[in-house]
């Protein structure tokens, strides 16, 4: 199971991410609902950090959801989360791959 949107469309505390995650779901952060990135973005930079604290390297999935012409390029909204995640929050690279790459291919058999 995928957890699609948790805080934007769902309304989830991190206290829920964190349990469905502990059962096994994928939890997938889109890089529009973070406040600032997406137009439609409200969920804080803090909520973001707490989830990857708290939520397992290998059930932690971030994708764009930009695309909209209102929010733009996928490929600038990811290549902008990545920084974030990168120089903001000092996440490993190894783990950003898995997020962006590694999760998000074993979910659809590409590798």
């Amino acid at each position: 199971m995928v957890v699609d949107h948790p805080y934007f469309i769902i309304g989830a505390t991190t206290a829920q991410v964190e349990n469905w995650a502990a059962q096994g779901a994928y939890i997938n952060f889109t890089c529009s609902s973070l406040e600032g990135l997406g137009k439609n973005g409200h969920v804080p930079l803090a909520v973001l950090e707490k989830t990857l604290a708290s939520v397992p390297d290998d059930r932690l999935l971030i994708s764009t959801d930009f695309g909209q012409p209102y929010n733009g390029s996928p490929v600038e909204g990811m290549y902008r989360m990545i920084e974030i995640l990168i120089k903001d929050l000092k996440v490993p690279e190894t783990r950003v791959i898995n997020m962006t790459h590694g999760i998000p291919a074993g979910l659809l058999s590409l590798e």
